[in-house]
């Protein structure tokens, strides 16, 4: 039985819910930002074949990083407010130790495989980057677990702070001396080297959010960490295998230069994971309240009401990226990218299945392993899917293997949480409202390339104002519509924005904001909208 210190909160008293969403929702953004910086950069520095060999890396450093980190950082949220001060001290020492532990035996396994994963990928150049990685995962995979800590003792502006200095650290490590004239080798020993020091500046973080002295390691708590974390591991490792299924049959199949235009095409706008943070922190505790309380029409009423929000954002970008899908392309990695526009049009369509994540169903409902069974069976359709479609439409045809997989797995998730509140399985999307949106996104997208049809878009700078005059014309039509439809309506985002302008008005008047009670009370009196 894990012991509790007392009943009060983890750190300290917890700030309004809408300005820490609003404040983990733009570092993320910037982060990710600055991954697509660095992308865009480097197809512009580097040939082909070596921006393949890079992506490939980067690819397959994702997919090991996720198995190996085995599920410890999404543990520390559990155990985190269930201890004590120094056993939670303990708790944040085990999991650096762990997850260095478990980076070091991917830093290994990189580098005794480096050779035959380049011969596999036909990439002398990708064996020779993963050999330079070195003990790159050593050092990167304990700072997994800094977002988990943190955000348990309410800081969220070292959260922020570091999620930004990672990305922009790994832009100029690797940007910097390639531009230089470097070699891309030296990029990425560059980028070890630095991650070294994101691993002390993280440890120092973690630590300093940790509250009292002390320090109590126990085997029992180790055990049990384990033991939570090894189910979420399974599901996170059958995750990232299926969900890359279309990349790596590119990668191997294809080479370097071709995967070069895949890699640039198979992107997902970087504001869509900003969105699906935003909507779990807001809106997770009240769902799990709900079901607690024996309401499912409740709960399914806030699942439905976040999904119809988020694609007002969501949607209005793929009616009009779609369209505009060459323009984007081009501008952001260059004429010799072109090809990527294509994929990129198909990757878009995953926007309707990721207006809102489908863990804020399962999670409140205690249905993990169906999460864990779905992607299992994503995993076993999505290699042949893609490579099947592969062969017979080439680029193009790993980009839908890879979409229609994920509607598949989508579905099957859906039918079991379904199953499991007894309800029909269509019932777990407002249909209605989405098609409604989703149609109307893709007239308004189609009325706007129509109107720029006659606008120049020979150099950059008048793809740009293509750009820029359709997406005006865009806006202007998708908010019109959305208003005759009585899908937008000014006074409820109003009613979502006020708790933030409150917050940031009461802190630039006071310096310290509004006192913990008073905050205490404004989130009790404000549900979810």
């Amino acid at each position: 039985m894990l012991s509790r210190r007392d009943n009060s909160p983890v750190g300290p008293a917890p700030r309004s819910k809408v300005l820490t969403t609003a404040m983990l929702s733009s570092g993320k953004l910037v982060a990710l930002l600055m991954t697509l910086a660095m992308a865009a950069a480097l197809s512009r520095l580097l040939d082909q074949p070596s921006y393949g060999a890079f992506s490939m890396v980067l690819t397959l450093y994702a997919i090991g990083s996720v198995i190996f980190a085995a599920g410890m950082p999404q543990s520390v949220h559990y155990f985190l407010p269930r201890l004590s001060p120094a056993e939670q001290r303990g708790l944040v020492l085990q999991t650096i130790g762990l997850l260095a532990g478990l980076g070091m035996v991917l830093s290994v396994a990189l580098r005794l495989l480096a050779g035959p994963i380049g011969q596999a990928f036909h990439s002398h150049q990708l064996g020779e980057l993963l050999a330079a990685l070195g003990p790159f995962p050593a050092f990167m995979l304990p700072v997994m677990a800094a977002d988990s800590v943190m955000i348990g003792f309410d800081r969220v502006k070292s959260i922020v702070l570091l999620n930004v200095l990672v990305k922009a650290s790994m832009f100029l490590a690797v940007a910097v001396p390639v531009y230089l004239g470097g070699t891309l080798i030296l990029g990425v020993r560059c980028w070890v080297v630095v991650a070294g020091a994101q691993l002390l500046l993280a440890v120092w973080l973690m630590f300093r959010s940790v509250p009292g002295g002390g320090l109590k390691l126990s085997g029992r708590l180790l055990r049990e960490q384990v033991r939570y974390a090894l189910p979420l591991g399974l599901a996170s490792l059958l995750g990232a295998i299926g969900i890359y299924a279309d990349r790596l049959i590119v990668s191997r199949f294809g080479g370097p230069a071709v995967f070069a235009i895949y890699a640039n095409g198979a992107i997902e706008i970087p504001i869509i994971n900003v969105i699906n943070l935003a909507a779990m922190t807001a809106i997770m505790p009240h769902m799990i309240r709900h079901i607690k309380n024996g309401q499912p029409d409740a709960f399914l009423g806030l699942w439905h009401r976040a999904q119809t929000k988020t694609a007002l954002i969501l949607f209005p970008l793929l009616g009009f990226l779609l369209f505009f899908a060459a323009e984007a392309v081009v501008l952001l990695f260059g004429s010799r990218y072109a090809a990527s526009a294509p994929i990129f049009q198909i990757y878009l369509w995953r926007i309707p299945i990721r207006i809102a994540s489908l863990v804020l169903l399962i999670m409140p409902l205690r249905k993990n392993w169906l999460y864990a069974g779905a992607h299992l069976v994503q995993l076993a359709i999505a290699y042949p899917v893609c490579a099947w479609l592969y062969r017979a439409f080439a680029l193009p045809g790993a980009a839908a293997g890879i979409v229609v997989v994920s509607y598949l797995t989508a579905g099957l998730i859906a039918h079991g949480v379904a199953r499991t509140m007894r309800i029909p399985t269509w019932r777990i999307w407002p249909w209605r409202k989405l098609i409604t949106n989703l149609a109307a996104a893709l007239a308004c997208g189609l009325i706007s390339y129509l109107l720029c049809w006659k606008l120049p878009d020979a150099s950059a700078a008048q793809k740009l104002i293509r750009l820029a005059v359709g997406g005006a014309i865009y806006c202007v039509l998708y908010v019109i519509a959305m208003s005759r439809l009585g899908l937008f309506k000014a006074a409820e985002w109003r009613g979502v924005l006020a708790p933030l302008k409150s917050r940031l008005s009461a802190g630039s008047a006071g310096g310290g904001g509004e006192p913990p009670e008073h905050r205490a009370k404004g989130d009790q009196r404000s549900g979810p909208r």
